[in-house]
């Protein structure tokens, strides 16, 4: 199983999606650390300016069904809320262009499939690049590798503090980011 991708590598997958929202499936994983059910669950009304940052956009995490119960943060129309990470701008971009170009409304999913399906986008993406370039990329890249991505990129390449990754993220414990 693949532990995350190294900078090169990870671009070359993108690169290599042959629709945008196979792009977006990655990037979602790989720069904004969502789970696979998680990805078919976030919708343009989701996406948001961050106060405290300038230019900087956080996407808030809806809570599955299973989540729903409890004290977790709420949308102002009452929607629970597993979490907010906060979303490189070129990403935020490429949604936004992604929910005009596709008609989506506030509340249509941005990837509007099973999550079984988003797992098959991230395979079919890895071995499209596989095929495509000479970067070592195991055709077994999946959406959870992408998250490991995610992790070592914001801990190793940019400094970010754990428990900030931690919580971005949605791991339970730090224990869980040991590895990077």
């Amino acid at each position: 199983m693949v532990d995350g991708l190294d900078a090169d590598t990870y671009d070359a997958l993108v690169t290599a999606a042959e629709t945008y929202r196979a792009a977006l499936v990655v990037r979602l994983a790989g720069e904004a650390g969502l789970r696979t059910e998680e990805i078919t669950r976030v919708a343009p009304r989701h996406l948001r300016g961050a106060e405290s940052v300038a230019g900087a956009r956080l996407l808030a995490v809806p809570a599955g069904d299973d989540e729903s119960a409890g004290g977790e943060p709420r949308l102002s129309d009452g929607e629970p809320v597993d979490r907010e990470t906060v979303v490189p701008a070129s990403l935020a971009a490429d949604l936004d262009r992604y929910a005009t170009s596709e008609g989506l409304d506030e509340d249509d999913p941005y990837v509007d499939v099973s999550p079984r399906r988003v797992q098959m986008i991230v395979s079919e993406t890895a071995a499209r690049a596989a095929g495509l370039t000479d970067a070592a990329l195991d055709e077994r890249v999946t959406p959870s590798a992408l998250r490991k991505t995610f992790a070592r990129r914001q801990l190793v390449d940019r400094g970010v503090d754990p428990r900030a990754v931690r919580d971005a993220g949605g791991w339970e414990s730090l224990g869980t980011l040991d590895p990077y």
